[in-house]
């Protein structure tokens, strides 16, 4: 009570302004002490939906028809692919299966190692005692039939000759089968810068064609003699090739030497010897 008397007689020595603003404050203070917010209400706002028609949502019974109508096994929408693994394993058709001669292989361990009978292997043997000297590299390829049973056998001795062993009723048949290969005419060509046998080996000749060369040509020309470091030649090789790759040394067709200002020029006749351009020999 005292703490009251002394602020009514202190606020009572205050000035006319001062005494006016504390009173608006207090009336500012006592109504937010009053003032209450209103509880926090959810409106519910719905909207009416238009109706489908019935005759609208109705579908003709034409129109329709069951599940299990409408689904076709066979229809390529419903089709999951094969890959290729598994349209290999699930082919019916006669598969060729390979080998790769690796290091220490023999073949016995190969038709152990693919399940192939032994039996069959000694068939092989005693038709060609070589089938079992095998190469690092070398390809072997089969087939087999619905027992498991070899139906015939392959062995590669080059990308030319093939070893093949067919099985019947009767037992095994062998024949040595041979690539016929496109034959090319190929140009090699070269300098003299120590001896003609040496720069004709680099070019690509074999030993053999360099000595029928010289045969061919010792009664127009001496090459111990006459060649001399700086004379050129080319020869024209007849290749056979299979796939892209040579598999023959090939026949000499002809040849052209230039020794100075000397051309030597011969070519293969159809009887097999050379002739000059002036058709001696």
């Amino acid at each position: 009570m005292k703490l009251l008397t002394n602020w009514l007689a202190a606020t009572a020595r205050l000035p006319r302004q001062h005494k006016l603003a504390l009173a608006s404050l207090s009336l500012l203070v006592a109504a937010a002490l009053m003032w209450q917010p209103h509880p926090f209400t959810h409106h519910d706002e719905r909207r009416s939906l238009p109706l489908i028609d019935e005759q609208q949502a109705s579908m003709p019974l034409e129109n329709s028809e069951p599940i299990e109508v409408g689904l076709d096994a066979d229809d390529p929408a419903l089709t999951v692919p094969e890959d290729a693994l598994e349209q290999d394993i699930t082919s019916e058709a006669a598969r060729i299966h390979t080998h790769t001669v690796a290091s220490g292989d023999t073949l016995g361990a190969i038709f152990s190692q693919y399940g192939l009978p032994l039996r069959q292997m000694y068939q092989i043997l005693d038709v060609n005692q070589k089938a079992g000297d095998l190469r690092l590299g070398q390809k072997i390829d089969w087939q087999i039939d619905d027992e498991g049973q070899l139906s015939s056998l392959t062995v590669y001795q080059s990308i030319k000759y093939r070893d093949q062993y067919v099985f019947g009723a009767d037992g095994v048949s062998y024949e040595q089968l041979e690539t016929t290969g496109v034959y090319e005419q190929v140009t090699l060509s070269g300098r003299v810068t120590s001896s003609f046998y040496q720069q004709a080996r680099q070019a690509g000749l074999t030993p053999n064609q360099i000595q029928n060369l010289v045969s061919a040509l010792q009664w127009r020309f001496d090459f111990g003699a006459e060649s001399h470091r700086g004379d050129r030649f080319s020869v024209l090789v007849n290749k056979e090739f299979i796939d892209n790759k040579a598999v023959s040394s090939g026949e000499v067709m002809a040849m052209l030497y230039q020794a100075g200002d000397r051309d030597i020029f011969v070519y293969r006749h159809t009887d097999g010897r050379f002739y000059d351009e002036q058709g001696h020999s």
